[in-house]
């Protein structure tokens, strides 16, 4: 597939793609994930792990309020973000050039992020304990982040395109 083709679906706005695999009787088709989402989705176990860990300490450990332990949790979360993704998710030669700006962009989208996760939390509360209402809030801030990181925080100069030197 082209560089110029890869964003012509939905789908593959996403990070995946069309492909097809042989199962030993017949071809099968289907979506599968981009190495880069992979990455992302790996970081992003990290990341939930770091979110989550810390907001179940600090909400049932210390007794503090779900918006509150979720906005100090997710703040972790972001730095431990940052690093993983500017340096394996979305490396690339370009990445090494502007990383203040690049930070203080991050440090806007996963703003962002919390305040799409702090008020999912807020509404999932209303039907649900402290707990499951995070979990609830994970899938859609994840898509969020993804989204926002790949075009907007750790989009590849055009030059890093054309010669081929951008993980996918």
């Amino acid at each position: 597939m082209a560089d110029t083709d890869q964003h012509t679906s939905p789908l593959t706005a996403v990070g995946l793609h069309p492909s097809t695999r042989h199962d030993g009787r017949r071809w099968r088709w289907g979506w599968l994930p981009s190495p880069m989402l992979i990455r992302f989705g790996i970081v992003g176990v990290i990341n939930v792990a770091v979110d989550l860990g810390g907001f179940i300490l600090l909400a049932t450990g210390f007794g503090l309020s779900g918006p509150l332990a979720n906005m100090v949790s997710f703040s972790a979360a972001i730095v431990t973000s940052y690093m993983l993704n500017n340096f394996w998710t979305f490396r690339s030669p370009g990445h090494r050039r502007g990383h203040s700006r690049r930070f203080v962009l991050f440090i806007t989208i996963n703003v962002i992020g919390l305040t799409i996760s702090t008020g999912l939390v807020l509404v999932f509360m209303q039907f649900a304990e402290k707990v499951p209402a995070k979990l609830a809030s994970i899938p859609i801030v994840f898509l969020w982040n993804y989204l926002a990181s790949k075009y907007i925080v750790f989009r590849p100069d055009a030059k890093a395109w054309a010669a081929g030197q951008v993980l996918r």
